[in-house]
């Protein structure tokens, strides 16, 4: 019987962890001259990345002309993840002076790698315009979602600044943004758009999109909607799979058959 609880705990466990990635950037790295580390995939259409670079536990990203909108791809390192997740990083922006710099965004995008159909992605983004946004990509049609309304620097800077910490969770066909200003305390975006931070009388905002695959690209990108650079700095990026219940069930049941045995 212990045999048999240790190797239903040991399934349980692998089941949990297998899509677990944690990345603190504490590993000097060039993404674009050293290849992709410990990451999946890069996607970079038109070579708009200029610096892609780990260094002293940050990742700095930087672009220029980049863009994720309806069917034109950007810039974006990635892993491959299956099934529910969680998805969290630390992320400031920079970008040139003057007016350009309103058109910086980074964040976390959830991607379908098959974009035969067209672009279909959902990405929760720090965004100087409007702080926070959500972009809703179905079928190369982009919405914005939950952003905080007014400009970054005149309306919304005092209140948002503190929160550097973003978060995508998907559960099934939902996908949830949130932010942070610890890491460890979250509050979601709200449905529709609010000019200020979750207080608990708005509405979270969720996405349904029943139409992405099981296995999605899962990554960092950064995008400068002007012809000028632009930069994102990451920390702490993780990615943590959701047990489904089945994988709940197997450590119930293994709990429940050690119980048993010590009572007999």
């Amino acid at each position: 019987m212990k045999k048999l609880f240790i190797l239903v705990i040991a399934l349980a466990l692998t089941s949990m962890a297998y899509a677990d990635f944690v990345d603190n950037f504490d590993t000097a790295h060039d993404y674009l001259s050293e290849g992709l580390g410990a990451y999946d995939g890069m996607l970079d259409p038109g070579a708009v990345t200029e610096a892609l670079i780990a260094s002293g536990g940050t990742l700095l990203y930087q672009t220029n002309g980049s863009i994720w909108q309806d069917a034109t791809m950007g810039p974006m390192l990635y892993k491959n993840v299956t099934g529910d997740f969680i998805a969290t990083v630390k992320v400031s922006i920079s970008g040139a002076t003057g007016a350009e710099s309103f058109h910086n965004a980074a964040g976390i995008m959830a991607r379908n790698p098959d974009n035969s159909g067209g672009e279909n992605w959902i990405s929760v983004d720090r965004f100087v315009w409007t702080a926070f946004i959500v972009w809703n990509n179905l079928n190369s049609a982009r919405t914005e979602l939950g952003q905080s309304t007014g400009l970054w620097i005149e309306d919304t800077y005092a209140f948002a600044a503190p929160y550097m910490w973003i978060q995508l969770e998907r559960l099934g066909n939902a996908f949830t943004p949130r932010i942070s200003a610890d890491g460890v305390n979250w509050l979601p975006l709200t449905d529709p758009a609010y000019l200020g931070i979750y207080n608990g009388t708005q509405t979270p905002l969720v996405i349904s999109r029943p139409d992405l695959p099981d296995t999605l690209q899962v990554g960092l990108q950064q995008m400068m909607f002007d012809t000028v650079s632009g930069s994102g700095t990451f920390d702490n990026f993780s990615i943590t799979a959701i047990p489904e219940p089945a994988t709940m069930t197997l450590l119930g049941l293994g709990a429940l058959a050690l119980i048993r045995r010590k009572r007999s």
